[in-house]
């Protein structure tokens, strides 16, 4: 999808510095983010009518003689296209509206009754192909195309389904990517074989994936160059497209062009499909990404490397980039800010939209035609800070000299995942609550601790007999933790009935923690026992590795107020346990929440924070007044309804 969702009013300043646009505005950044909250801030609600009628297509021949099937004289060759809505099964396109170079850009083919389709019949060709293709004796499943399933008159509704787009992918049994890239040779055919079957790059726990052995220097270049080739098709640099993809996931098929004559190795990843080869997006990621890392480190070439940057710019997989790339421990975030900026897009605030989507935010930035112009990169800020990404502290200036993704990239917390596997799907949780946005600071809720009494490695060596045995993300969300695991956290627990009587509430909730085995239903896709399974896990690593454990008590929202009891162990090294004063940690948790009014459904996701704190001295503020230090992992015993209110006080930058 690419054409605007209304009038624009946003202008694109992404490329000057913070400070500039400060300077332009006369005022701090701070008050033109709280503007925009005021004025544009609107739930990210999603149309349930608009998913419930999708209009969606069915091809059907013209009868004997030429005439089509809904009233009318048909011509010879003409293929009308039959409306079908509430519909179980379909199949998404994705696709560019304008045409690749040498694109046959012939319309008219398509018929609708009353109305006139300006899409190429070589798109509509591909797609009935595909969908025969995928479902074979079946029969065909109706297909859903943006320029015809949406009425591109410019009005609220369309709009309204514009916002909702991202589960048209999201639900669809299948999803096309029509890309127009054809490949040439046999050679080039055997090679994206041998890639995308796993033949040419080699997964590793150190730091890069590395090429496999009989990988020569020419061919991981050749197979680069076909990288670059495919990656260079207009369907990557689409920023609409890069939301359909991304929601797609599994579901999005690539349709590459071949050339005549040309065979697909047996047991190939590339299809039956006559002339095309049929991908998995997902897949060809995958690899790609896996490749251009293990390339980029072995060859030093710069012109190498920059060619490896552009597939990774262009196709590189999430998951597999924070994996190898440690400073991908920020928010995925400043990844799909700095992705969405290099693709094209002919309305700036349109970016608004397809971020809050695609990171999973409840809270959007709109623009109406008759509002003031706004800064583009102001509303990405304000749309982090409404969404709870949390910017650590900065010493003022110096953070504004870069551009807002500068800025972000900078300053946004890193989050120490406690687990390596899924930890990106840890991180796009690791976000604050935000109530509200003052010109005190990012209001929240949650429980303030404080650090004391660490417990020394020694006294956590092992004391009972299980085999370690690691579990997964996945294992834990299903199974819990392990016996191992569990037979770790009572050695703890000995450990801490040792200690003083303070440690009693403690010594309580982690005993009723561990007589759980049974998983509880699940009532949304990260519950709180989840959460605290994965921090459990974590705190079993860090007695495994020799860190220190740190004890800590509630200390209430208001000053000066405290609770004598110790209801968390948080993991601390043993730098931070020789830090001179007091330490605080901020710990808050929201479940999943789904709302539901009239035809709208607004959905947010679970959030969990764990954060190292100062208490900042602010006289205006009748709550405490926090700043961010850094993330800390720990395993804490509460309940929500003791949360109380906290402000996180501004960046000085942003004062």
């Amino acid at each position: 999808m690419e054409p605007p969702t209304h009038i624009n009013t946003v202008r694109d300043d992404t490329k000057f510095s913070l400070s500039t646009l400060r300077a332009q505005a006369g005022k701090p950044l701070r008050d033109i983010v709280l503007e925009i909250h005021k004025q544009q801030w609107k739930p990210n609600n999603k149309s349930l009518e608009f998913q419930r009628n999708l209009r969606c297509f069915l091809p059907a021949e013209p009868a004997a003689g030429g005439r089509p099937p809904q009233r009318g004289q048909g011509r010879p060759g003409e293929i009308w296209l039959t409306p079908c809505s509430q519909v179980d099964n379909y199949v998404a396109l994705s696709y560019p509206w304008t045409p690749s170079y040498g694109e046959d850009n012939t319309t008219g083919r398509y018929r609708l009754p009353g109305e006139t389709i300006e899409v190429r019949n070589i798109v509509f060709d591909r797609t009935i192909s595909f969908i025969q293709y995928k479902c074979g004796s079946r029969g065909m499943i109706p297909f859903w195309m943006d320029r015809i399933s949406i009425h591109q008159k410019d009005t609220p509704k369309k709009e309204k389904y514009m916002q909702s787009m991202d589960l048209v992918y999201q639900r669809c049994t299948f999803a096309i990517g029509y890309l127009w890239v054809e490949v040439k040779t046999q050679l080039q055919v055997d090679h994206l074989s041998s890639l995308l079957g796993g033949h040419m790059v080699e997964e590793t726990v150190g730091p890069q994936p590395v090429l496999k052995g009989g990988i020569d220097e020419q061919t991981s270049h050749q197979v680069l160059d076909l990288l670059v080739q495919i990656t260079d098709d207009q369907w990557w640099s689409r920023a609409w497209i890069f939301q359909e993809d991304y929601f797609a996931g599994t579901k999005m098929w690539l349709l590459i062009r071949h050339a005549p004559g040309l065979e697909k190795p047996r047991a190939a990843k590339l299809g039956t499909l006559s002339g095309e080869l049929v991908v998995k997006s997902d897949r060809l990621r995958k690899y790609a990404t896996l490749f251009c890392l293990a390339l980029h480190a072995r060859d030093k070439r710069q012109l190498v490397r920059n060619a490896c940057k552009r597939v990774l710019q262009r196709a590189g997989k999430y998951n597999i980039l924070h994996r190898y790339k440690r400073s991908g421990q920020r928010t995925m975030t400043v990844s799909v800010f700095t992705d969405l900026s290099m693709r094209d897009i002919t309305v700036p605030s349109d970016l608004l939209a397809i971020a809050a989507n695609v990171c999973g935010y409840d809270a959007r930035i709109l623009t109406a035609k008759n509002a003031p112009e706004t800064s583009l990169s102001l509303g990405i800020l304000t749309l982090c800070m409404l969404n709870g990404e949390i910017i650590s502290d900065d010493d003022g200036e110096t953070a504004c000299y870069g551009n807002i993704l500068d800025f972000l990239r900078n300053r946004t917390m890193r989050i120490n995942a406690p687990l390596a596997d899924g930890a990106l799907t840890f991180i796009k949780h690791s976000r604050l609550s935000v109530s509200h946005l003052s010109t005190t600071g990012i209001h929240t809720r949650g429980v303030l601790w404080k650090l004391s009494d660490p417990i020394h490695p020694q006294r956590l060596r092992q004391c009972s007999y299980a085999a370690p045995e690691n579990r997964s993300q996945r294992d834990l969300y299903r199974d819990g933790l392990s016996h191992y695991q569990r037979s770790r956290l009572f050695d703890l627990l000995r450990v801490l009935t040792q200690r003083n009587k303070l440690h009693g509430r403690l010594v309580k909730d982690l005993k009723t923690y561990l007589a759980v085995h049974d998983r509880p239903a699940r009532r949304d896709d990260w519950p709180p026992e989840y959460v605290m399974d994965v921090m459990a896990a974590y705190l079993v690593n860090a007695m495994d590795t020799g860190k220190y454990l740190q004890v800590a008590r509630l200390v209430s929202g208001s000053a000066g107020a405290h609770d004598s009891r110790y209801r968390a162990i948080f993991v601390r090294d043993c730098n931070e346990i020789k830090r001179s004063g007091p330490t605080h940690v901020f710990t808050s948790w929201a479940r999943t929440k789904e709302q539901i009014q009239e035809d709208v459904k607004c959905k947010s996701l679970a959030k969990y924070v764990s954060i190292e704190v100062s208490l900042d001295k602010n006289e205006q503020c009748h709550v405490r007044s926090l700043r961010s230090r850094g993330w800390t992992n720990g395993l804490c015993f509460f309940r929500g309804e003791i949360k109380s209110p906290f402000v996180f006080a501004w960046p000085k930058s942003l004062n």
